[in-house]
C-alpha cells in the first residue's frame, strides 16, 4: 500500500468479518483510515435475503419466510444461505420432496449448535444468536412448566422485541402477550387485566423491567405464577450515574455498587416480587444471566433466596420444574 503515488486516483476497498484482529497497522491514516459497518440484517433484510437462497429449493406450499426471518435474529447472510442448505439436507434426510418449517427448524438448531462448540471463541454477535437462542428455550420450559401465567422481564425494549419475535416464531402455540412502547396506566391496567385468575391456558407476558412495571403490580394468588428475569437491571451509563460513582468511589471505593449495581438488584427484586405476593402464594423465578452466579451479584440475594439451584440447561431446568410443582 506505500508504493501508490498520492496523484492517482485510486481507491481501495476491502471488507473483513473479523475487524477485531486486524493489526492496527493497517488503519493508521493513509491505510484502511474509513471504516463502514455493514451490520447483520435484520428481519425485512433475513426475509430477502431468505427469499434469494430459496429460489434453488423446493419449499411446502404452507411454508411461511416470515417466521424463519423471526427465528434467525442474529443471523448474517452467510448464515442464511447455510441455513437453506441444511434445511434442504433435512428434508431429504425425511425423504421429503419439498421443505417444511420443521427441517428450517432443525436447521437453526444444527447452526446454533455448531456455534456453541466448547473448543472456539465466540464473537458478540455469535454469543447474542446463542442467547437468543437459549432464552427461548428457557421461557417455553417455563410456560410449560404448568398451565398458568407468566411474566418475562427484559432491560430494554429493543431486547424484548429480538426475543419476542424469534419466542413467537418457534413456539406459536404458546399464548404471548407483548408491552407496548410507551405504555400509560391505562394501557397498563388493560395488560395486567388479562392476567386473570384460574386460568385455563397458559399466558407469557412479555414487559421491560422497572418502569411502569416497576410498581403497584399486585397479581395474588394464581394470576402470576412465574416470572423470568432477563439482565441484572444495570441502569445505563449516563452522567448522573457516573456522578454518583465518582463521588461514592471517593467516599468509599463503592462507585460502581451505588450508582449501577444496587439499583440493578432493585429492579432484580422488584420484578421478582410480583410472583409472590402473600403468604399462600406459590411460584417461580428465573434468573437468565451469568451475572447473577458472580460473588459480586449473588452476594446481594435477600435471604429467602439462599435455596437458589443453578441449572446447566433446559433440560435440568425442565426436570427442576417438574419437581417443584409435583410438590
Amino acid at each position: 500500500m506505500d508504493g501508490f503515488d498520492s496523484s492517482v486516483g485510486l481507491i481501495i476497498l476491502a471488507a473483513t468479518n473479523r475487524p477485531e484482529i486486524l493489526d492496527q497497522a493497517l488503519l493508521r491514516a493513509g491505510r484502511f483510515d474509513r471504516q463502514v459497518l455493514v451490520d447483520r440484517p435484520d428481519k425485512k433484510g433475513r426475509l430477502d435475503i431468505l427469499k434469494v437462497h430459496v429460489k434453488k429449493v423446493t419449499l411446502a406450499q404452507d411454508i411461511d419466510l416470515e417466521k424463519v426471518a423471526a427465528l434467525t435474529t442474529g443471523f448474517s447472510g452467510a448464515d442464511l444461505a447455510n441455513l437453506v442448505n441444511e434445511a434442504a439436507l433435512a428434508a431429504t434426510r425425511r425423504k421429503a420432496s419439498a421443505v417444511e418449517l420443521q427441517d428450517f427448524t432443525a436447521a437453526i438448531e444444527r447452526i446454533v449448535a455448531g456455534l456453541e462448540k466448547k473448543n472456539r471463541v465466540l464473537n458478540p454477535k455469535e454469543r447474542e444468536t446463542v442467547a437468543y437462542h437459549e432464552m427461548g428455550h428457557a421461557l417455553a420450559a417455563l410456560a410449560r412448566g404448568k398451565t398458568g401465567n407468566y411474566l418475562a422481564f427484559f432491560p430494554s425494549y429493543a431486547y424484548l422485541q429480538q426475543v419476542y419475535e424469534a419466542f413467537a416464531a418457534r413456539w406459536p402455540d404458546i399464548p404471548t402477550l407483548v408491552q407496548q412502547r410507551s405504555l400509560d396506566d391505562a394501557g397498563r391496567a388493560e395488560f395486567l387485566a388479562q392476567f386473570a385468575p384460574h386460568p385455563a391456558n397458559t399466558l407469557l407476558g412479555f414487559a421491560v423491567m422497572g418502569g411502569i412495571f416497576g410498581e403497584g403490580v399486585d397479581l395474588v394468588g394464581d394470576r402470576l405464577i412465574g416470572c423470568a428475569i432477563v439482565g441484572v437491571g444495570l441502569p445505563q451509563v449516563n452522567p448522573r450515574q457516573e456522578m454518583l460513582r465518582r463521588y461514592y468511589e471517593e467516599q468509599s471505593g463503592c462507585g460502581f455498587d451505588y450508582a449501577y449495581r444496587y439499583p440493578g438488584m432493585n429492579k432484580v427484586l422488584q420484578a421478582a416480587g410480583r410472583v409472590v405476593r402473600t403468604p399462600q402464594d406459590k411460584g417461580v423465578v428465573l434468573l437468565l444471566d451469568d451475572r447473577f452466579a458472580q460473588p459480586d451479584t449473588a452476594r446481594l440475594f435477600p435471604p429467602h433466596w439462599q435455596h437458589i439451584q443453578y441449572l446447566p440447561g433446559t433440560a435440568a431446568l425442565e426436570t427442576a420444574l417438574a419437581a417443584f410443582w409435583d410438590v
